[in-house]
């Protein structure tokens, strides 16, 4: 069974996830809150599609890896206060169990992918504080 839960928040002098993670293949909840050196994920991310939660808080992320897709059992997605963070993947909609995603205080965060309501568990989406966005996809009333 091994570990299913990691705690590495506030670790502030974090630069990147190491590669060995991908090894955790039990990992169900991921918490990177405050580890604002950390400015991108590896691709190693996506081997651990058993993750359902990953809090991204407060990071310095500036983009996602495209292996994020590979996440198909995530459900909670935390990217709120990554300021220059600009884009999401298009891929993203990849993640067919999210039920909630994030971005409060995403400021450079300029659109959203186009067929982010191909989503259709999602249930909560924050978008406080992302000045920059200035519509929402017409996927997403649908």
């Amino acid at each position: 069974l091994g570990l299913r839960q990691l705690n590495m928040a506030h670790n502030t002098s974090l630069k990147e996830v190491p590669h060995s993670i991908s090894s955790l293949v039990g990992l169900q909840v991921l918490w990177l809150t405050g580890c604002s050196s950390l400015q991108q994920l590896q691709d190693a991310i996506g081997a651990l599609t058993g993750l359902i939660g990953i809090s991204l808080d407060s990071c310095g992320l500036q983009q996602l890896p495209n292996s994020i897709s590979s996440l198909v059992s995530l459900k909670q997605l935390d990217l709120s206060h990554n300021a220059s963070l600009t884009e999401l993947p298009g891929d993203i909609i990849s993640l067919v169990s999210l039920q909630g995603l994030w971005l409060t205080g995403c400021s450079s965060l300029a659109q959203l992918p186009g067929a982010i309501g191909a989503l259709t568990g999602l249930t909560a989406l924050s978008l406080d504080g992302c000045g920059l966005l200035q519509e929402l996809p017409d996927s997403i009333s649908s």
